[in-house]
């Protein structure tokens, strides 16, 4: 049996984000979410996620928006302390991506949140600038990543869904073509 798996990013990204996916969940096609460990809404979505703990969720690993959780990176980081933008993450030292994804993977265990499944903001995760980071991830947590990826993925729990969208369709409309 197929089972299609709709899942809303930014989990923690802001108390009204937090709001709006719990209630696709509630009353919506949303079976699945993904929570930012290192964003302004984290605690409240902790305390919403414990109040709902049926609730799927993933972590999705940062590197592009707001502060890292760790504060001694050299590479991640303006001269303000927040993390560049996207285009930038190809001047980012491997050892201060990893060690930054690792505390945010981390943080999101200690605060008790059963994680089913890794992906990320941007993802960066499926660039081949994080290959090496994304592969160490993957043999010290043993969590299935979502995504396609710009790499040859050679890690058992990666989930593959490209040709998840049909654009010969006429209308406009991108519609299923197949599930995986």
């Amino acid at each position: 049996m197929k089972r299609m798996i709709v899942n809303a990013d930014d989990f923690g990204f802001s108390e009204a984000v937090n709001h709006g996916i719990l209630k696709a969940m509630q009353e919506g096609i949303v079976t699945s979410t993904s929570i930012m460990a290192n964003m302004p809404g984290f605690a409240h979505a902790v305390q919403l996620y414990h109040e709902h703990p049926d609730m799927a969720v993933g972590v999705h690993l940062n590197l592009t928006c707001y502060r890292p959780l760790l504060s001694t990176h050299q590479t991640l980081v303006t001269e303000t302390g927040y993390f560049h933008k996207q285009d930038d993450v190809a001047g980012y030292s491997e050892s201060e991506m990893y060690e930054e994804l690792k505390a945010q993977i981390d943080c999101v265990l200690a605060h008790g949140i059963r994680i089913d499944h890794l992906d990320s903001h941007h993802h960066i995760h499926t660039t081949q600038k994080l290959q090496k980071v994304m592969e160490k991830l993957n043999k010290e947590y043993a969590l299935p990543f979502r995504g396609g990826f710009a790499y040859p993925v050679s890690f058992p729990h990666a989930q593959l869904c490209m040709d998840f969208y049909d654009s010969g369709v006429g209308d406009g409309f991108d519609v299923p073509s197949r599930l995986y």
